[in-house]
């Protein structure tokens, strides 16, 4: 039974033992079964009353010893690899409690217990087991221990009195032994489960506490009942300002309270309920709801966890627009290829054309037509190259900007101004620059690009017999400044609003051009993060080109 020096010679401690010659359990007149039995559930009556865990099985020893008259009894529990060791969980001798103690079951009558095997040794035992030198310190002339059993019949422990005499009425001594052996038993079993329940609990909480989710516990109601960190993160809540004792609908923004209070409905009547909604702290949360209820399905609590899926719904949304810009771009690309190919072919099939006539008219000799020839196939080819060069400017003003500097826009457009008009045939054009025009932050080519465009197109599409005037101006607004061209010019129908911007298009096929300059104003202010529009109330009604351009103290945006 291993070593421990802290049993002592009987003498030591004043235990009398009157006739050491005589058998533990050798009473003269014996008791009859019925006494006996009797005495024996008396004394685990007595043990047990008011008694659990360690106080149980120190008052179960005391009484075992003293209803069959040994000196030491024992109550120990298998531990270690394989059940290999006993655990003391009381010790009983000479009268009083002895410290409690581990030991290795190799060589002792306690390793026959743990096999499940009654192990009865009424005198000699020392020399039995030669090896467990405890049971030389107790002086033991006999051992009888028991197995403690589960419910399922495994071994748990053993349960053993020992003694410096010899003993006899094993039957008696074993009954008394296993009756005191399934109380005992019964609170290992017991213990056992309160420790496995109570190390669940503790892995349960740590795993919650340690969870990067939020997990919840309501009421039928809807009040938490608890929340762990992240769920007081995910809520914005903080050990000043707690979620306990609030409301799950207190969380959610006001938009969604009557969607979320559905669900929650629906969750405290049994259903398992999973959503997604706006908290009131702007996050965007993903809650699965689990209804626990009793046997007769009422539901007490409702276990949730709670995610923020913000970031994955802001990569969506991106994921989304970035979908939206590619189908547009796709389409625009489509539609790029399309006009390209239409308007390309147009001088083309003028100079085939007019090939076919020169060769007539030469092989005529007819001077005055082959003039004519010549010049329509340069008209041709002049135009050809026209547009060559503006898509090669297209394809140019869409590409990632050279350089930002502060530009002084008042400058930029008088020197514009003084540009149209001077290439201008007619007297009658006016072109007012407003005084606060702004500094503002870009390529200062790209920007001279747009204002230029925008100016010739006011000054193509003016009014005939009317003098052309057109208007420069700006605004400031929350992300620069906003930029118009105004004239009072021919106008622009709204249904033409937008389409006045795509490649090719001409609204009047009169007028000369290839129709691709505000296409490239378009695509420069893209590059630049901005947008530009028009506002027209229809023919005659003059028009309104705005733009948007970042002000010289604002970051870098976009195409930077």
């Amino acid at each position: 039974m291993g070593t421990n020096s802290q049993f002592d010679s009987p003498q030591d401690h004043n235990v009398s033992h009157s006739d050491s010659s005589r058998c533990i359990g050798d009473t003269g007149d014996p008791p009859s079964k019925v006494e006996f039995t009797n005495r024996v559930l008396r004394e685990v009556i007595e043990a047990s009353a008011r008694s659990t865990g360690e106080d149980l099985f120190r008052s179960l020893v005391k009484h075992l010893a003293r209803s069959l008259g040994f000196r030491h009894a024992m109550i120990g529990r298998l531990v270690g690899e394989g059940d290999r060791r006993i655990r003391t969980l009381a010790i009983w001798g000479d009268g009083k409690p002895v410290e409690n103690l581990e030991y290795d079951l190799r060589g002792t009558p306690c390793e026959q217990v743990s096999r499940g095997e009654t192990c009865y040794h009424l005198r000699d035992v020392q020399r039995k087991f030669p090896e467990d030198e405890l049971l030389v310190q107790m002086e033991a002339e006999c051992y009888i221990g028991v197995a403690l059993r589960d419910t399922m019949s495994r071994a748990l422990g053993v349960l053993a009195v020992l003694d410096d005499r010899p003993a006899q009425n094993a039957p008696e001594i074993r009954a008394a032994l296993t009756v005191f052996a399934e109380r005992a038993a019964t609170e290992l079993e017991r213990m056992a489960a309160d420790e496995a329940t109570l190390a669940s609990e503790r892995k349960y909480r740590a795993l919650v506490e340690t969870s990067p989710y939020g997990i919840i516990r309501i009421d039928s109601a809807g009040g938490f009942l608890s929340v762990n960190s992240a769920g007081m993160t995910i809520f914005g809540r903080t050990d000043e300002h707690p979620v306990i004792g609030t409301r799950f609908l207190e969380t959610v923004a006001e938009e969604d309270r009557r969607k979320v209070g559905e669900e929650l409905r629906s969750a405290s009547q049994g259903a398992a309920r999973e959503f997604e909604y706006l908290a009131i702290n702007g996050k965007a949360l993903q809650a699965s709801l689990v209804p626990l209820g009793d046997s007769e399905a009422h539901v007490e609590t409702i276990i949730g966890i709670v995610m923020d899926v913000s970031e994955r719904r802001k990569v969506e949304a991106e994921r989304e627009a970035l979908i939206a810009e590619l189908e547009a771009k796709n389409a625009e690309l489509q539609q790029f290829t399309d006009s390209v190919s239409h308007d390309l072919k147009g001088p083309l099939v003028t100079i085939s054309g007019f090939l076919g006539h020169l060769a007539k008219d030469v092989s005529e000799g007819d001077q005055e037509r082959i003039r004519d020839d010549i010049r329509w196939i340069s008209d041709a080819t002049q135009r050809m190259k026209q547009m060559l060069d503006e898509l090669l400017e297209l394809s140019r003003a869409g590409s990632v900007i050279s350089s930002r500097e502060p530009v002084d826009l008042g400058p930029l457009v008088h020197d514009l101004a003084n540009m149209v008009k001077s290439g201008d045939d007619s007297e009658s054009l006016e072109v007012v620059v407003a005084d606060d025009l702004p500094v503002v932050l870009g390529d200062r080519g790209r920007l001279r690009q747009v204002v230029q465009n925008l100016l010739l197109n006011a000054v193509k599409f003016r009014r005939v017999n009317l003098p052309c005037r057109v208007e420069v101006g700006a605004r400031s607004n929350s992300g620069g400044w906003e930029v118009w061209v105004r004239d009072n010019g021919v106008g622009i129908a709204p249904e033409h609003h937008e389409r006045v911007f795509r490649l090719f298009e001409k609204l009047d096929s009169d007028r000369s051009g290839t129709g691709m300059g505000l296409a490239i104003v378009k695509r420069i202010l893209e590059t630049h993060g901005g947008r530009v529009w028009v506002e027209s109330e229809g023919r005659d009604q003059g028009s309104t080109f705005w733009f948007t351009w970042p002000s010289a103290n604002q970051e870098k945006g976009a195409g930077s």
